[in-house]
């Protein structure tokens, strides 16, 4: 064998052998750790029916289902009482801050409670990603300051579905009920599902109901009207908030969906 031919062969050995040792030594590949980060002011909204709390989330990405935003909140009253609340959010890695609207009653319970104040809140907010077999969760807690300023999200628009809510409910049978139109486009051959939940303080207490629905496709700025009957206190002419949860469905199995999600204050009148 020549000298070239053994000079050759060394190097091309060399080069395996160093290329072994980056291959053994190089660190997996992971996606990102999801992260939340809750921010330190919020709102209070409709003298005190609802509030409002900011939240940042980047999600990993290796999640096979959509992830969920979960939000709790923990008042301490002048009279030395707790106040508690919770809100959710859908489709929240967007890489924006999302703005939860949380309540202190479940519509539906006909238990009238005690409002928010302006001040202080304790807020968790806990992101689920779930997979096949298993789930994993990321939380963030801290101490959150209210005021009396706007953080409503009154619109939603995606290619597939848009939707506003209106300012101002009508007032029914005295305060026995009340009703919003929300208008809505869906270009395509979609099933649109809406779910609306309207809070109000009504004297020294707040009020909550709730109303769901299916709407026809296709069609551009198309009214959805929900309907809502008074639970524990009739409603009343002035400041409420109202909070949308919706859907927008391709496939019959509700698989293939566009989620909205919006709230903010309106005048019942």
């Amino acid at each position: 064998m020549s000298h070239i031919l053994r000079k050759a062969q060394s190097s091309i050995i060399a080069c395996c052998v160093l290329a072994g040792a980056l291959l053994v030594g190089a660190p997996p590949a992971y996606a990102a750790d999801s992260t939340v980060t809750v921010r330190a002011d919020g709102a209070v909204r409709a003298r005190g029916a609802a509030i409002v709390v900011v939240v940042n989330v980047t999600c990993s990405g290796s999640a096979e289902f959509p992830p969920s935003l979960s939000l709790r909140a923990t008042q301490r009253l002048a009279d030395g009482t707790l106040l508690r609340g919770s809100g959710h959010a859908p489709d929240v890695c967007t890489g924006s801050p999302t703005r939860v609207a949380l309540t202190a009653q479940d519509f539906g319970t006909g238990e009238g409670l005690k409002p928010f104040r302006v001040g202080s809140v304790f807020v968790t907010a806990t992101l689920q990603e779930c997979g096949f077999e298993t789930c994993e969760t990321t939380a963030a807690s801290r101490t959150v300051r209210l005021a009396d300023v706007a953080l409503g999200v009154p619109t939603y628009t995606s290619a597939r579905f848009s939707l506003r809510l209106p300012s101002s409910a009508s007032l029914e049978a005295d305060g026995a009920g009340a009703i919003i139109r929300v208008t809505y486009s869906c270009p395509g051959d979609e099933r649109v599902f809406l779910n609306l939940s309207l809070h109000q303080r009504t004297s020294a207490r707040v009020t909550s109901a709730g109303t769901d629905g299916r709407h026809r496709c296709p069609g551009l700025n198309k009214t959805a009207v929900a309907a809502f009957h008074a639970e524990a206190f009739p409603w009343i002419r002035g400041p409420a908030y109202v909070i949308l949860n919706g859907q927008a469905c391709l496939d019959p199995d509700n698989q293939d969906c566009a989620t909205a999600y919006a709230h903010r204050l309106l005048t019942v009148g």
